[in-house]
């Protein structure tokens, strides 16, 4: 049996994010899939829509063509499949697929050729009756004639095939008529023709919706159907109706295991495997359906497979009592006597089920919005003043944005035809953070003046802070076709191409206007960043600090600085402790006059007011680092837990997190110095930073001290700079006693461990090691691009050219465009592109899966891995790694030395090539550590989160009391109470 990777789940939250029109994060879903069950149909296909819509039909062919292969009695496939051809000029291929379809049985309308043998025409000739086709077809529309547009709108397109109005109005037609899959085709073709008609796009979302609400009334009818007649005793008619499921929707998990069923009843037990391998992969929680493939399997006479089965079933968690009864039975020697046991077997008989299911491509189409948001606004008055106007932007000028916003509200609805209200008013509400209200006013103005490049630039800076990414990227090409020259465009394109993972074409975006506008010093950041994501950090650095000499109070471009440096082998451990203090320095020296005593009672045993200040408090790695922790932490009664969180996304991990928290303070829209004087007002004894100089932080509330005591936990591999910082909590193998001080301006509080690991509830089975059945080892990496180096990949060189039979893996990489660089700085090692398997970012159980394919990791330098390593220790594969003189060198060292794992922390390069060649040579060792690796995991203080609680609920009392007691803040080991 095929692993169920592709299950029903993963499809719908592509399909989610394909309706909603994220269609970076739609395709990458898609290939995720792909990537391990290249056939999908569904998957394929979706893919093939997909690219058609952003006018890559090409790209689209070879997904259209593995779905009509992998499911030929789809007539969906075959239409979708024909048009894309006709879409790209291949008419005679477009024919011959045609002929496929209907020896399949589907009646595909014609292929559209007459224009290949009518008369041509002159330019004027073809604008003369594109003008008279036009006003025809308009006036038939206007009066509801239907049909008679369909049979004009069809003469339109043979006469004028290029013509996208005649596709258009076709498909208008027949969308009207009801014929929601016909109007698909000539929609998709007038798409392409006219990429940038708004109505045309909405008329292609309602039918693709209409049609798959009509194709899931038939669904369910047809399976209705399909149920009666099995239970009514005609299997013929039954597996009929069922296959007629398949055709419309061919990952139909129940269809798909009724098909089996059918056929177990009538003994044709290898017919039915397929049938329940796919009800699995469309739906692997249900447990029947993996009774009905372990029982077929059984009565196929393959025992090994059932046992197979049977042990990945329970792995997922399925222990039902069928599940549980097939078990014993699978155990028996008796293996003869099965078929007889299963069929007296109480609630053991195959079950007939329905359950919905929607594997298509199913827009939102709004479209009373969509006319609401053409309708253009009433006007009440003529046009303002100059006066009136002058004034306004005046309010706006001098920075009163706060004003500017009633004002402006005002002013639009007085004057709703004039551009400026709206576009202070998106201004303004932009400038207030307030990014959601902003979008409005801001589309507003731009339907009042669509070629305001300022209204542009502020809305692709609004869409790209909600994480709108693409329309943020299209809004700056329609900037960018008006003013090609304008370096703020160029600038924004660039980082929100940056964050998508285009990195090639965000490089070339920024340096463009790096070129226009030298002076800027926020695109030479922008460029370092996109520098940094490909791990160029020499260049990187120079941007950086090219930016900071052009403004040098910029506390963010400093913060990247410091990342980068930390990335970087050649800065020594005291040159980067130095340029994190001219950080502090240069903060605090700002802060310091709003330094004032603080009035907390110095009571040693009272309750104590402790804060937490994070922007991650979302499904990010950090909250997954603190939550099980604050599960321990908030039944202290001696504790009173308040959040401060600096960030606007929310989610379910955000609200499970506010129930952890006595007081959930939502603060990102307040400035640093006001939400100092909101922790002083709360009264907060210990503050406490989760971020470092990492995305939103708050370091510059944290330099006007606004509590007693401060400290820096989880967020950032090491110092924060400050003074006004008294604590930095980690643990005896991250920070070693006594070498590191030099290095931070803070006292280290050491506990247990750093931080608990909680592996996700959706990692799979730890495999056998893959090396035994492959026979060569595959080293594998899971680190982000910007961890590599050619230092990195150099030594990992070393390794492989010792083992040439060796692979190395190599996951996260956004696309094959940005993991070029590191397959090139390969090639100069002598490692051909052959010996690497490139796998791009995609979801956790199937970044999980990866692992299954590989014996041991190699860590990355200086900066090591943390929950890569972590999730590879659960899933049993061990890492090499190279711990040095920095923190960010030494996560790896602290993750393994928990785990009783110290063989696998090298001392210097050369030992590091010589242990992972002598775990490489060892595969009986490595295979054994890898199936009990598990045990080993949760033996580790890293694994359980209680006794990091306890630890840190001591370390806070200690650090309170050495206050109380008028003592300065000092080095803390609460590890000697370890449980």
């Amino acid at each position: 049996m095929k692993e169920p990777i592709a299950t029903d789940d993963e499809l719908q939250r592509a399909v989610a994010h394909h309706s909603a029109e994220r269609f970076h994060d739609a395709e990458r879903a898609y290939r995720a899939i792909l990537e391990i069950r290249p056939d999908h149909p569904d998957a394929n296909h979706n893919l093939g829509i997909l690219l058609v819509q952003q006018n890559q039909a090409a790209q689209a062919l070879p997904f259209f063509s593995t779905a009509v292969e992998a499911t030929p009695d789809c007539e969906a496939f075959w239409t979708c499949y024909i048009q894309a051809l006709e879409l790209t000029g291949q008419l005679d291929e477009a024919r011959e697929v045609l002929e496929r379809a209907r020896r399949q049985g589907f009646p595909v309308d014609e292929v559209e050729t007459a224009a290949a043998s009518h008369e041509t025409l002159s330019v004027e000739q073809a604008s003369a009756l594109a003008v008279e086709f036009i006003e025809t077809l308009v006036a038939l529309s206007e009066q509801g004639l239907h049909d008679t547009v369909e049979v004009l709108a069809r003469q339109m397109t043979t006469s004028l095939p290029d013509h996208g109005f005649g596709w258009k109005m076709l498909g208008i037609a027949v969308l009207e008529q009801g014929r929601f899959e016909a109007a698909l085709v000539p929609l998709m073709r007038a798409s392409a023709l006219l990429p940038d008609d708004a109505e045309l796009l909405s008329h292609l979302q309602t039918a693709s919706t209409l049609k798959n609400v009509f194709d899931q009334h038939r669904v369910a009818v047809t399976l209705q159907k399909a149920i009666d007649q099995h239970r009514g005793g005609n299997t013929e008619q039954a597996e009929v109706l069922f296959k007629k499921v398949l055709a419309i929707q061919p990952n139909h998990a129940d269809a798909n295991h009724n098909l089996g069923i059918l056929a177990v009843e009538m003994g044709r037990f290898e017919e039915a495997l397929p049938y329940l391998e796919a009800a699995i992969a469309a739906n692997p929680h249900h447990e029947q359906f993996w009774v009905s493939y372990a029982n077929t399997l059984v009565r196929a006479g393959r025992k090994d497979a059932a046992w197979q089965v049977l042990e990945a079933g329970q792995q997922r968690g399925l222990q039902g009592p069928l599940l549980q009864l097939l078990t014993v039975l699978v155990a028996r020697p008796e293996f003869g006597r099965w078929e007889g046991a299963l069929a007296a077997a109480p609630g053991t008989e195959h079950k007939t089920d329905q359950h919905g299911d929607a594997n298509s491509v199913q827009p939102d189409t709004p479209v009373l919005q969509t006319l609401a948001s053409k309708a253009k606004p009433q006007k009440r008055e003529q046009d303002p003043s100059p006066k009136e106007a002058s004034s306004l932007l005046s309010l706006y000028n001098r920075g009163r944005t706060a004003e500017a916003i009633p004002a402006a509200k005002r002013f639009t609805t007085r004057y709703p035809s004039s551009v400026v209200g709206w576009k202070v008013l998106g201004s303004a509400l932009f400038k207030q953070k307030q990014l959601e209200q902003a979008r409005v006013p801001l589309q507003q103005a731009l339907e009042l003046e669509p070629t305001d490049v300022q209204v542009l630039q502020i809305l692709a800076k609004v869409l790209s802070a909600l994480g709108q990414l693409e329309q943020a990227e299209s809004t700056c090409q329609r900037l960018l076709e008006i003013e090609p020259d304008d370096d703020e465009g160029h600038r924004i394109l660039s980082d929100a191409l940056r964050v998508r993972g285009r990195f090639a074409q965000a490089e070339a975006s920024a340096r463009r206007a790096r070129e226009i506008n030298p002076a800027a010093a926020l695109t030479h950041a922008v460029l370092g960043l996109v520098l940094l994501e490909q791990g160029q950090l020499t260049e990187a650095e120079t941007c950086f600090r090219r930016s900071l000499e052009i403004e040098p109070d910029a506390d963010t471009v400093h913060q990247e600085l410091l990342f980068c440096l930390t990335l970087n082998e050649r800065v020594t451990p005291l040159e980067l402790a130095a340029e994190h203090r001219r950080f502090g320095e240069r903060v605090e020296a700002k802060a310091r006059k709003r330094w004032r005593p603080h009035r907390n009672p110095r009571t040693p045993d009272r309750c104590l007011q402790i804060g937490f200040v994070s922007g991650d408090l979302f499904n990010h790695a950090v909250a997954n680092y603190i939550e099980p922790v604050l599960v321990h932490l908030a039944r202290d009664e001696h504790l009173s837990l308040h959040a401060y969180y600096t960030h606007t996304a929310e989610d379910a991990v955000t609200q499970r997190l506010r129930g952890l928290f006595a007081h959930w303070h939502p603060v990102a829209d307040m400035s640093a110095s006001a939400l100092a004087d909101r922790i002083r007002a709360d009264g907060i004894d210990i503050l406490i930073d989760l971020s470092g100089h990492t995305e939103r932080n708050r370091l510059t509330t944290f330099a006007q001290k606004p509590a007693p005591l401060q400290a820096s936990w989880m967020g950032y591999p090491g110092t924060t700079g400050l003074s006004t910082m008294d604590y930095y909590v980690s643990d005896r193998h991250l920070v070693p006693f006594g070498d590191f001080d030099d290095q931070f301006t803070e006292k280290i509080a050491y506990l247990p461990a750093c931080a608990p690991f909680l592996p996700s509830d959706m990692a799979p089975p730890i495999n056998p090691l893959p090396a035994l059945r492959n026979g060569y080892v595959t080293f594998g990496s899971f680190n982000r691009l910007n961890k590599l180096s050619p230092e990195v990949i150099s030594l990992w060189s070393q390794v492989l050219r010792a083992i040439p039979t060796a692979r190395m893996l190599l996951g996260a990489m956004t696309d094959e465009e940005s993991a070029s660089n590191v397959i090139d700085w390969f090639a100069k090692e002598g490692i051909s592109r052959e010996r690497l398997d490139i796998r791009l970012r995609t979801t956790i159980p199937l970044y999980l899966l990866q692992h299954h394919q590989v014996d041991i990791c190699l860590d990355t330098f200086p900066y090591a891995g943390a929950t890569t390593s972590l999730h590879a220790l659960w899933m049993g594969v061990p890492t090499v790694t190279l711990p040095g003189e920095t923190v960010a060198s030494r996560c790896g060292a602290a993750i393994f030395s928990h785990a009783g794992l110290e063989t696998f922390l090298a001392h210097d390069k050369p030992d590091f090539v010589q242990k992972a060649l002598h775990w490489a040579g060892d595969l009986s060792a490595l295979a054994s550590l890898r199936s009990g690796m598990r045990e080993r995991c949760m033996q580790s203080p890293n694994f359980r989160p209680e006794i990091i609680a306890a630890g840190m609920s001591r370390a806070l009392r200690v650090m309170w009391h050495r206050l109380c007691e008028g003592a300065p803040p000092t080095h803390l080991d609460v590890t000697q109470n370890d449980d």
